[in-house]
């Protein structure tokens, strides 16, 4: 009897041992678990902006005039931004009035553009600017006049920056006075605005057709006056040598005429006076070359 209660007691006693050693095996691997982060589904889920849509372009592309291609992008699905122009290896084919140009595709885009460029040049405003405030008969008091005080006196010859000073360029200007030349691959055009009598307003400008970038060309007089209002101003293109294009200008009154020459740089988008004839009745011609 005493036999089968030891046997007994020492039965439990491995069992519980067992239980002890199970129990703290399961306690220290519980131990060196990491705990999983508590997960807000409300801060997981993508935030999507709730005014961006999502948008599915077609898949068509543009051929540039390097021969490479453009596809479209961005939620307008406009195509991407043709490889800037190299103006060095642009050729160009005969020039002309602009209105031959006015049926090809990129035209309405260039009209645009135009339009928002003011009618009257910041170097013709100069120009009439300077020659009010040296002028000893109307201004005697030699006021040194801005564009706004001008505007508030009563003399007849600024009338035109006055009245017109918010004008713009319309591609009607262009059509009566202006002359374009467009390039043979036709991603480029550049164009010549004389203004009108008296140089009032002129420009050059380059325009990159497949970007759809107006460029204005600086200009450069290196005459003693450094006027680049120009009374006879740059109006027809000639032929390109290199990175210079030949340009002419000519313009009359009271009996006496002037021709000049000039050279645009297309690549620099520069363009300067080089020589000037000037021939009045009854005298001899007399030329400048700068």
């Amino acid at each position: 009897m005493t036999n089968k209660k030891v046997a007994s007691e020492f039965a439990i006693g491995i069992v519980l041992l067992v239980a002890l050693v199970l129990g703290g095996v399961s306690w220290m691997q519980n131990e060196n678990i990491e705990q999983a982060p508590v997960v807000d589904i409300q801060e997981a889920v993508l935030k999507i902006p709730k005014n961006e849509k999502q948008v599915m372009c077609t898949q068509d592309a543009k051929l540039c005039s390097d021969g490479s291609y453009v596809s479209r992008t961005g939620p307008n699905c406009e195509f991407k931004a043709c490889p800037i122009i190299d103006w060095r290896n642009v050729e160009f084919d005969s020039c002309g009035g602009v209105s031959k140009y006015e049926n090809l595709s990129w035209w309405s885009n260039f009209v645009k553009q135009i339009s928002q460029v003011n009618f009257y040049s910041k170097d013709y405003i100069n120009s009439v600017l300077k020659s009010a405030s040296s002028n000893e008969y109307n201004n005697p008091q030699k006021i040194q006049y801005t564009q706004e005080t001008l505007c508030s006196t009563k003399s007849e010859s600024n009338a035109d920056i006055c009245a017109d000073k918010d004008r713009k360029l319309t591609i009607s200007d262009l059509k009566d006075y202006g002359e374009g030349c467009l390039s043979k691959d036709g991603s480029v055009f550049v164009v010549a605005f004389p203004g009108e009598y008296g140089g009032g307003g002129n420009y050059i400008f380059r325009y990159d057709i497949q970007n759809n970038l107006l460029d204005m060309t600086k200009k450069i007089d290196n005459s003693l006056s450094h006027d680049t209002s120009w009374f006879d101003p740059p109006r027809s293109f000639g032929k390109r040598l290199g990175s210079i294009m030949k340009m002419t200008g000519g313009a009359g009154d009271a009996g006496c005429g002037s021709n000049s020459k000039f050279d645009f740089n297309i690549v620099d988008n520069t363009v300067a006076i080089t020589s000037r004839c000037i021939k009045c009745e009854n005298d001899k011609e007399k030329c400048e070359t700068y």
